[in-house]
């Protein structure tokens, strides 16, 4: 049984796939250790082929030394080695050992992605030292938020949009105010298609956190859309709420954050922000990303990711103007009065009429 050496840095950690193909038939393979053995039924002359896969944990980050696989008893070595960069990932060469440079072309399987480097060996004993680190995923959150002011509760309609830019990303965080109850949460990709996903929250610091853990990861330039609808209820009335705020929504991880806030109000109330971090934006303008309902009064784009603002809610006045159109008949023994009132309401609806 003749063996090919893997020379793996960790023995222990290395797993051989079962992937092994070989011209011809009859050939039986076993792993001890580091090197894997083959064996066949009768002698072998001429050209053969053996392709093998195999894998071992890679550190996070740190240092490597991969050493080229070898056949121990080769009279000759030669041929090439190709070393490619996952999109998770970056490497540094740090050295070579019996390795030439070579063009990226020169190796037959050049078309394999993200390949950095490519070796010509002459050597049986080669290696290449390499620094390895995860790539620091850089991601673009747009968000765009919807707070209703209702005459017993408030309404929030929340949503996340993440957009790699660089880097893989397993997990993402949508954060809300610890106040709104979560009605409902969906995820999904920028097609709109459900994604399978885990859906943990914690409730701390005044905040809701939302961790969303998907079994692919997201890649550079995929996007992930987090909907969040909450509630609160104001028993007492909205009216009653001393410390009314904008929405603090936030996103991890974020490189960068921009997106848009409506709040909309009951129409027997008016409302005005007083804010950090917001820009004021007319309320026809949210119609463009989705916020064109009816009783929005305030419109923002969000500046900074650290924004904040209090919102001072006051009851309308309502304000009745009245024409009269009287008519009078003077009989000899009664008088008959047709009047007829014709009211303008401003702000509120009457709900109780008196006349005198």
């Amino acid at each position: 049984m003749k063996s090919i050496h893997l020379s793996s840095i960790t023995k222990r950690l290395l797993i051989v796939a079962a992937v092994i193909a070989i011209i011809g038939a009859g050939w039986l393979w076993v792993q001890r250790g580091d090197r894997v053995e083959l064996a066949v039924a009768r002698p072998r002359t001429g050209e053969l082929a053996v392709v093998l896969r195999a894998e071992f944990v890679s550190p996070q980050e740190g240092k490597l030394e991969l050493k080229a696989p070898s056949y121990p008893n080769a009279a000759r070595s030669s041929g090439f080695i190709g070393i490619a960069r996952g999109e998770d990932v970056i490497l540094a060469f740090e050295g070579e050992k019996n390795l030439e440079r070579a063009d990226l072309d020169s190796l037959p399987a050049a078309t394999a992605t993200g390949l950095r480097r490519v070796y010509r060996r002459g050597n049986s004993q080669a290696a290449v030292a390499l620094a390895v680190k995860p790539v620091e995923p850089r991601v673009g959150l747009t968000l765009v938020g919807l707070e209703e002011l209702r005459e017993k509760e408030v309404h929030l309609l929340a949503i996340y949009r993440f957009h790699v830019l660089e880097g893989k990303v397993y997990q993402f965080e949508a954060q809300l105010p610890e106040s709104f109850r979560v009605v409902s949460t969906e995820v999904a990709n920028q097609d709109g298609v459900a994604q399978k996903h885990e859906l943990r929250t914690i409730s701390k610091d005044g905040k809701t956190r939302l961790l969303v853990e998907l079994e692919e990861g997201l890649r550079e330039e995929q996007e992930l859309v987090v909907t969040v609808r909450g509630a609160r209820e104001v028993p007492t009335g909205i009216a009653s709420e001393k410390d009314l705020a904008v929405p603090a929504l936030a996103g991890v991880p974020a490189t960068t954050t921009t997106g848009y806030i409506g709040v909309g109000v009951d129409p027997a109330f008016r409302v005005r922000g007083d804010v950090s971090g917001l820009l004021p934006l007319p309320v026809e303008a949210l119609a463009t990303v989705g916020l064109g309902v009816q009783g929005l009064a305030l419109g923002f784009r969000v500046d900074r990711p650290d924004y904040s603002g209090a919102l001072v809610l006051a009851r309308k006045e309502t304000r009745v103007a009245a024409k009269t159109l009287v008519y009078h008949q003077i009989d000899e023994r009664t008088i008959q009065t047709d009047a007829r009132f014709e009211f303008d309401v401003t702000f509120q609806i009457f709900k109780y009429w008196s006349w005198f």
